[in-house]
Order: C-alpha cells, then structure tokens, then sequence
C-alpha cells in the first residue's frame, strides 16, 4: 500500500482514510469495497453531476471493527481472491485467444484442402 505524503493537497471530493492504530489499512480497504459497505457508500453519495459523499455522513457509516490478527487475515483473503480473480480473467482471455487461433487455423486447413 502506497503513503501519501504530507503536505498534500486533495481536492473537496477526495478522502484520505487514517486509520486508528487498531484497525489494519489493508483490512479498511478490504472493508470498505464489500457490497454491504458499498451499498450504504451508495444510499448517501449525491447524485447530481460528480458523485459525492459529505464527509460527515461518510464518517458516520459504521463499520466493523474484530481483533487486528482476524483483521489482517481477513485482508490477506481479500488480496488473495482479487489475485485469483484477475488470474480467471487472464485465463479466460488467453483461452478466447487460443479458441480463435485454433478455429483461424482449422479453417484455413479447410479451405486449402479443396
């Protein structure tokens, strides 16, 4: 995970998240991009022009909080199955490509056979 730098200046419409000492960074994360948390992000973002979230309605959106070790494997999981995710991807790209090369090649074979 990147810092950020101080100083910095953001714009209005962009956070940056300090967690307290006993919440894990990559464990906010992980939080914050699951559907239930997704869904209420959802509910109180405006919906006029750019979407955004009053920092004060954001920071009352509750979210839960376990042991840190439970925390950190929780992180860890998420990483792993967005790992596994991007990897399906690639697989099903790379199967697509190999289907078309294949179906390229018989019609050729075909097509040069008469």
């Amino acid at each position: 995970m990147e810092s950020v730098s101080d100083p910095t200046v953001v714009s209005a419409t962009f956070y940056i998240l300090r967690p307290h000492p006993d919440i894990d960074p990559a464990y906010l994360a992980w939080c914050l991009n699951q559907a239930p948390i997704q869904t209420r992000i959802a509910q109180v973002r405006t919906r006029a022009g750019t979407s955004i979230i009053q920092r004060r309605i954001f920071a009352e959106i509750a979210l839960p909080v376990p042991p840190l070790e439970k925390q950190r494997k929780l992180a860890e999981l998420g990483g792993l199955m967005a790992k596994e995710h991007m990897l399906r991807q690639a697989l099903v790209v790379q199967t697509d490509r190999l289907h078309r090369a294949l179906g390229e090649r018989l019609l050729q074979q075909i097509t040069s056979e008469k």
